[in-house]
């Protein structure tokens, strides 16, 4: 395992989706401070500092179809099957060397982010466990995407079929996220309005919200939010943290879960 590990990462060195990656993502790190420091007068960094949780799925949506539609398109997986490798080794290599990319896109952007900010002079009013806790939220949350992309890449052999279904399953993803993020922001009341005699709008009793949601339901809402990766990446996106550690548990089962499922269905995958 530790051959083919060694191989993949030469592999990545030449791998133009990677180096496309790394610069977008040194780009995001540099341009949300700026951004943010001509925005806002109180010179606080903390809000937009996981803006990077957004692109990040994108970008590994992107490597992880080409890097893994290439290794059936150049014959790679069989030749590694072919010399003694095993297809549990050849898959989990595959997750790791995925997620060993996660982890560097993620440590450039908040690298380059750290250094615009002290240029800046934005400062943190995160406390620093919590600032580690959320990081490490965010790469779990990564790593589910990873683990996804993962499963579909080593189970689809058609290189264009892998990458629209991991673009298009992350913005699903993404689109789903927003979708419940905004039921859930539902206000209970309307504000009531009225048209005086003289024609001034004045306000009224409150009316009942029927988009409201409450009860089982609410909570149904609330625990999808926090389960599924496009709530994830709304939340630690805007800074929500309150979900942070339940989202951790979420994610480890589902990465757990998901390279199961992967490694059952590649061990009897007929590989043509």
């Amino acid at each position: 395992m530790n051959k083919l590990i060694g191989a993949g990462i030469m592999r990545i060195k030449s791998n133009k989706a990677f180096w496309i990656g790394m610069i977008f993502m040194a780009i995001m790190g540099i341009v949300v401070p700026i951004a943010r420091d001509r925005n806002d007068d109180l010179g606080i960094a903390d809000q937009c500092m996981f803006a990077y949780a957004v692109f990040l799925p994108v970008m590994m949506a992107i490597f992880c179809s080409l890097f893994l539609g290439t290794e059936y398109s150049d014959g790679t997986i069989r030749n590694k099957i072919v010399v003694g490798h095993t297809r549990v080794s050849v898959y989990l290599t595959n997750l790791l060397l995925c997620l060993l990319v996660g982890l560097v896109l993620t440590v450039v952007n908040l690298l380059l982010f750290g250094i615009t900010a002290a240029i800046l002079g934005l400062g943190l009013r995160m406390a620093v466990h919590w600032l580690a806790i959320m990081v490490v939220g965010v790469f779990l949350m990564t790593a589910v995407y990873t683990a996804l992309y993962v499963l579909a890449g080593m189970l689809i052999q058609n290189k264009a079929v892998t990458a629209i279904v991991c673009t298009v399953g992350v913005f699903l993803m993404l689109v789903a996220g927003t979708y419940i993020s905004n039921r859930l922001e539902e206000p209970e009341f309307y504000t009531g309005y009225s048209m005086s005699v003289n024609g001034q709008v004045q306000e009224g009793e409150p009316e009942p919200n029927p988009n409201y949601l409450d009860g089982a339901k609410r909570q149904v809402y609330e625990f999808l939010f926090d389960f599924l990766p496009g709530g994830q990446t709304l939340q630690y996106a805007q800074v929500y943290g309150n979900g942070v550690p339940w989202m951790m548990v979420y994610d480890g089962l589902i990465v757990i879960v998901t390279t199961g499922i992967g490694i059952f269905c590649f061990r009897r995958k007929d590989l043509k």
